[in-house]
């Protein structure tokens, strides 16, 4: 948020940081910044940086988590929009991301001229209204790119719109001279599909604009494929003149002629809030962006008023491009500065219908084009140049835009194919998510590794959000995924997200839900507003998260090795999940295999890799994600590898299929200047590219067995072999055993003490023991779930890890935390628990009794049900003298809040359900009371199976219920403390 304005200079505040930008002739410049990284910012979390025990335990509302507000487009109410603001800081939330959409809204609705109002006077005073009611309420603004996504509207021009490749091609008899005309461009709109609907307008092709004419001999045809003559592939344009070729045709029997034409793709944004004709704006070309963003946030808009405070940052969702093949307008020579190639005479490989659209989901079909088996590095090539094209055009620009008004760039840097870590370390704030690839901590690693290697000091994600599974996430999924996110780096959750409340007939009694409707045939868990049971219980939850990210944004992150990734063409469908992770799709099971029936390259490779990372994570060691950008950009000290500052004990390069040439000659230098770097499986014996491919091969297979040879670098056939070397890196907070159960995260503060984040994975309680480094003075326990701060009584230090719970390791050098406490004495039971049997429940108008605990599931009455469970019991019970009582709830589905004799002991969101009852527990007859709250999910299907229209979108899930109600045992049981 923007503090004050200085003599052209002004201080950016973000949670936990602190980065100064000043003002140069060229715009804003980061003082000691070397590009692509960032000089690490100092955090604002203390006056002198240090960890407090105070702040952990009452975090301020600027840690909180944020959430995404859909907005019905424009149908929106001021006084309702400023109660909900209000009611987002009483929550706990941090800050809001507006996002004006149409999904899930009745297209026959009466109030479309409302909804589809985006852009305009009023939708600009409805934004500034919130504006204004958060600055009094404290909580900061971020506004989606425009309506829907990806960014576009009505205002550009086609000619603006984002641009993919079309082919026009005839066959011609060879030896002959013919004058023939350019083959004219067409193109079919059909395909152009986003679940199920159509998501284009047509073009006027009068627009498209001719790249290149090629031929080539054909070899063959076969199932559709046409197979060309690579040596005699050539470039036809010098014999073209006002639409015809001029051109004498060489030997061969016949001759493939191609035009290609850079033609406006037609897509439109997904659910704009507009009813004219609306393009997705040209991602590859930065005049188009800006004049975009300028529209959008600029003066016209009057948000001007609030940049930095509190319009924090302006979101670009994940680049969902409906494609055959993206390009810029200059593509053709872009390649050849950057490839060193004309690419024109093979450029038919690259022509591949849907190639780019990111919504089949790995069903692309291939070229009908082929030369030789070598044709896979042309498209690696195209790939690598979009790629490159896009971090220049579109991330760079992007950031420079908002960062030069005070803003910053929020973004999901992935959907499109591209260098994942380089673009989102070119956000300001990266972005990952738990939906693209179903949630794996692949995505999540890929974006918090480009945030570190680019010294991004927040970085976000996109949180509980799961296919399918709308009134599905429970306070324990939200808990189990928001630690797997941190445990992956994240250090600000994002949830997805906060419907406005907006209630017409068109919708059930939760109102628009934005993504779960009668008029889309798909449901996400989306809707964490007053229709969702537990918002009773946010600000409890969003506290726990506050406490998370406070210590998470606090320092900056260290990891130990680094893992080559060599893929610039990852995709939704490339990402293959670790079968030892859980929270898969909000599944909290672990995952196991992936099943995939044709596996690619990259799925192979991330087969392979899966068990050296589960070994790294067992030993506690910590890793990211290298991409070759950086690669090249290290150097190193004192066997230390450097990285804009960030520092690693190691390179892995596991399982490659290639290497960069570039790349591997740099792994030779750090290999000379005595980095420990390993390989594990085969010597990497290629490059990607096809300029020079097989000289270049020969090179890199040369580099990395002559480095071998000279025992620079270490090979290993798999990481079973690595158990010597696994020791020796070693950091200052290490595992006292293998934890097969664990993901960490480790950070370091200004002051030189260490944190690390570990999370249980597992649906078991389990036990971890650590050893902390002896230049370590004072050691500490931070629980987030109560803000407890547990001093151990030396500097090796074990904890014991409910269910998907997480606890904090905090390791000082400085003087001893105040407001700490002893770690607890261990407690023996004095006798055999007992068990609470007799209960009566309500649940609405539903009475049973005496009723067993058991799931809701089971019982007619109740299979359907969401209201809240009533339980009540009476029992007698004598405690010992001096003895503490506990009472277990057992199973919970999903949360339970507990009174004991007209008194409320508390509430519990997650395991284990069990509460200190000593000071309410009486001698004698005592009354107990639990009310228990299930989630929506089963209410909504019970309306659909009464065949409630406005439930019509969960047909086909009818086995998908959840476990309900207070299945038990409840037991009571008596501790004496044992010294």
């Amino acid at each position: 948020m923007m503090k004050k304005f200085f003599q052209g200079a002004f201080r950016l505040s973000i949670p936990g940081w602190m980065v100064l930008l000043v003002v140069s002739a060229s715009g804003y410049k980061r003082i000691g910044q070397r590009y692509p990284g960032a000089e690490p910012a100092k955090q604002d979390s203390a006056v002198d940086g240090r960890f407090r025990t105070d702040v952990f335990k009452t975090p301020p509302l600027s840690y909180g988590p944020f959430t995404r507000w859909w907005w019905p487009g424009n149908d929106v109410d001021t006084g309702e929009l400023k109660r909900e603001v209000r009611l987002f800081a009483e929550k706990g939330f941090a800050g809001v991301e507006i996002q004006p959409l149409t999904v899930g809204i009745n297209p026959g609705s009466t109030r479309m001229d409302l909804v589809n109002s985006w852009d305009t006077p009023a939708f600009y005073r409805h934004v500034i209204a919130v504006m204004e009611e958060a600055l009094k309420s404290g909580i900061m603004v971020d506004m989606n790119a425009g309506s829907g996504w990806p960014m576009g509207g009505p205002f550009l021009q086609q000619s603006e719109s984002l641009l993919t490749l079309a082919t026009a091609d005839t066959a011609v008899a060879g030896n002959q001279s013919v004058a023939m005309s350019v083959p004219p461009v067409t193109y079919d709109y059909s395909d152009r599909l986003r679940n199920g609907v159509h998501s284009y307008h047509k073009v006027d092709l009068s627009n498209a604009r001719l790249l290149t004419i090629t031929a080539a001999k054909i070899t063959g045809e076969a199932d559709g494929k046409v197979f060309l003559d690579s040596a005699s592939a050539m470039v036809l344009d010098r014999y073209a003149d006002q639409g015809v070729i001029h051109w004498q045709v060489p030997e061969g029997a016949r001759w493939l002629v191609t035009a290609f034409y850079a033609v406006p793709n037609g897509e439109k944004p997904a659910y704009i809030g507009s009813s004219g004709i609306s393009w997705v704006a040209d991602h590859f070309d930065a005049a188009v962006l800006e004049n975009t963003f300028e529209r959008l946030f600029g003066q016209r808009t009057g948000l001007d008023a609030y940049y930095a405070k509190p319009f924090r940052a302006v979101f670009s969702d994940s680049k969902e491009f409906i494609a055959d093949r993206l390009l810029s307008d200059d593509f053709i020579r872009y390649f050849k500065d950057k490839r060193g190639y004309d690419v024109r005479p093979w450029l038919a490989v690259n022509a591949i219908p849907g190639y780019d659209n990111v919504y089949s989901f790995g069903s692309d079909s291939v070229s009908r084009f082929r030369f030789t088996k070598e044709d896979w590095r042309l498209r690696y090539d195209y790939d690598l140049t979009i790629s490159d094209l896009y971090k220049e055009r579109f991330s760079e620009t992007s950031r420079q835009w908002a960062e030069k008004r005070g803003l910053q760039h929020r973004t999901q840097e992935y959907g499109i194919k591209v260098d994942i870590i380089g673009a989102s370390g070119r956000a300001s704030i990266p972005e990952t998510e738990q939906l693209f690839g179903r949630g794996s901590e692949a995505i999540l690693k890929l974006v918090t590794s480009g945030a570190q290697l680019y010294n991004r000091p927040i970085v976000a994600a996109e949180a509980f959000v799961f296919s399918q599974l709308a009134g599905a996430v429970t306070p324990q999924v939200i808990r189990a995924s928001a630690n797997k996110a941190f445990a992956a780096g994240v250090n600000q959750l994002v949830y997805h997200g906060t419907p406005y409340r907006y209630q017409t007939d068109d919708y059930g009694e939760e109102g628009w839900t934005a993504w779960s409707t009668p008029f889309k045939n798909f449901n996400f868990s989306t809707n964490f507003s007053e229709s969702y049971n537990y918002w009773k219980y946010m600000k409890d939850i969003n506290t726990l998260l506050a406490r998370s990210q406070y210590v998470l944004q606090a320092g900056k992150p260290v990891a130990d090795v680094l893992i080559y990734f060599p893929f610039i063409n990852l995709d939704y469908s490339g990402i293959l999940h670790n079968p030892e992770e859980s929270c898969i799709n909000g599944l909290l099971d672990i995952a196991g295999p992936a099943n995939v029936r044709n596996p690619t390259v990259i799925h192979r490779w991330f087969t392979d890799v899966w068990p050296v990372i589960n070994q790294l994570e067992k030993k506690g060691i910590t890793w990211n994600f290298i991409n070759d950008e950086s690669l090249v950009d290290a150097t190193v000290r004192n066997r230390e590898i450097h990285i804009r500052e960030n520092v690693y004990k190691a390179l892995v390069i596991p399982h490659v299929p290639y290497m960069a040439l570039g790349s591997a000659e740099h792994v030779d230098r750090l290999a000379a200047d005595h980095a420990d770097v390993v390989v594990i499986g085969d010597l990497p014996s290629k490059q990607p590219g096809y300029l020079d491919h097989a000289v270049r091969d020969a090179a890199v297979e040369q580099i990395f067995r002559t480095v071998l040879a000279n025992r620079k670098i270490a090979q290993f056939p798999s990481f079973a072999e690595m158990a010597g070397w696994a020791e020796d890196i070693r950091g200052a907070i290490t595992f006292n055993d293998d934890y097969g159960f664990t993901r960490q995260a480790q950070r370091e503060m200004s002051d030189g003490s260490r944190i690390s984040f570990i999370w249980n994975k597992t649906g078991q309680v389990k036990k971890i023991g650590l050893t902390v480094d002896e230049s370590f003075a004072h050691c500490y326990w931070l629980n987030p779930e109560d803000g407890s701060v547990i001093r151990s009584s030396g500097n090796v230090m074990a904890y014991e890890l409910q269910p998907f719970s997480a606890i904090i390791a905090f390791a000082s050098k400085d003087a001893p935390l105040p407001g700490s406490a002893e770690q607890p004495d261990r407690q023996l039971p004095v006798h055999a628990v007992m068990e609470i049997n007799s209960w009566d429940m309500e649940a609405g108008d539903k009475r049973m009794a005496p009723v067993s605990l058991s799931d809701w599931r089971e019982h007619d009455l109740l299979k359907y049900s969401s209201e809240p469970g009533i339980y009540s019991a009476d029992f007698e019970y004598r405690k010992g003298k001096g003895s503490t009582c506990f009472v277990d709830l057992g199973q919970v589905y999903h949360t339970a809040e507990v009174y004991l004799n007209g008194k409320k002991v508390g509430t519990c969101l997650w395991p284990p359900f069990r509460l200190d009852v000593t000071d309410f527990l009486k001698n004698g007859h005592n009354h107990i009371r639990v009310v228990v709250t299930p989630a929506e999910r089963n209410r909504y299907l019970g309306e659909m199976m009464q065949g409630n229209p406005k439930y019509i979108q969960y047909k086909g899930q009818e086995q998908t219920s959840l476990p309900a109600g207070l299945v038990g045992p409840v037991v009571i049981q008596e501790y004496q403390s044992l010294k």
